[in-house]
């Protein structure tokens, strides 16, 4: 429940403000006498404390308007302060600017602004600094895991060619694998790519594949659609705020396939280099670089595993 409370009746307009929790920050400031807020005309609000409220005009067609226009220059500022390429920002200034012809009480608004926060919250361009100390990463994964000499050597040989090849700059990963771990359950598969993630000092997100078995999980629903929401990846970076976490794929041999898609396919286009510099979520319609992406999978047997897939 929304608790609603008037502040003020205020002068020359015919409706109240109120205030409404987690709505709109809006910011009084002094003027003369009399506190205002900003970029809604001056307005008076007399008898209000000093600080921040969540203020929403509520009452007429007018008031509307003005909570309308204030969320609109918000998202422009917002696509001002993004790193994204002019592209993007041109994207999301075009789909403002359709938002500010819907009508406030059209469903179709409530879709529109959902998809312009989607895309002002994606990481376009935004990358964490990772941490290439490898006695760093081997003091993690000895400290938790014990055993499993073979697994963690290999991961530390796989660290190791990452970084020699970002030192040399080379941006041409297309033979770098992606590692599998392959084992039943309650080994310390998932365990492993915790400690992986924590070495490297990287954001960390968990996908399950187990019982997917609809192509949209992955490349999320066209926005056509009712209830429209983006894929599982695109979510993944939407939560890790960078474009260059580590998503942890597990159980990638429980997918399965029905008559809404291929799943296997779309995995393919996620970890294949050369096709995930460009990947297309259907809900975001603009291009996602996951080539920085650090993936690792997870199966408790490769025997169902499609073989373009496993190779």
């Amino acid at each position: 429940s929304v608790r609603v409370m008037t502040i003020h009746k205020s002068k020359g307009l015919d409706f109240p403000y109120v205030i409404i929790p987690f709505v709109e920050k809006v910011t009084l400031y002094k003027s003369g006498n009399s506190w205002c807020v900003p970029d809604l005309s001056g307005t008076s609000l007399e008898g209000v404390a000093d600080g921040v409220y969540d203020v929403l005009l509520s009452g007429s067609s007018e008031s509307t308007l003005f909570a309308e226009q204030y969320r609109n220059e918000r998202f422009m500022q917002q696509v001002d302060e993004l790193q994204a390429s002019d592209e993007i920002k041109d994207k999301i200034r075009k789909e403002i600017s359709r938002y500010e012809t819907i009508s406030s009480s059209s469903s179709e608004s409530a879709v529109e602004r959902t998809y312009i926060e989607t895309l002002l919250e994606m990481p376009w361009d935004n990358i964490s600094e990772d941490n290439t100390d490898l006695l760093h990463a081997k003091e993690v994964l000895e400290r938790n895991h014990y055993g499993m000499d073979k697994i963690k050597e290999r991961i530390l040989e796989f660290l190791a060619v990452r970084q020699m090849m970002e030192i040399r700059q080379m941006s041409d990963r297309g033979e770098a694998p992606i590692i599998c771990l392959v084992g039943p359950p309650g080994t310390g598969k998932t365990s492993i790519a915790k400690s992986v993630a924590q070495s490297l000092g990287k954001e960390y997100q968990r996908i399950c594949l187990g019982g997917v078995r609809d192509e949209a999980e992955i490349r999320g629903h066209r926005r056509t659609y009712v209830g429209a929401m983006m894929g599982q990846v695109a979510s993944a970076l939407r939560h890790a705020k960078v474009k260059n976490p580590l998503i942890l794929l597990d159980e990638i041999d429980k997918v399965s396939n029905d008559y809404k898609g291929d799943t296997f396919s779309a995995l393919l286009e996620v970890l294949d280099p050369d096709q995930n510099k460009h990947f297309r979520d259907h809900y975001v319609e603009l291009p996602l670089d996951l080539s920085q992406v650090l993936f690792i999978a997870t199966a408790n047997t490769t025997s169902t595993i499609p073989r373009p897939l496993l190779d």
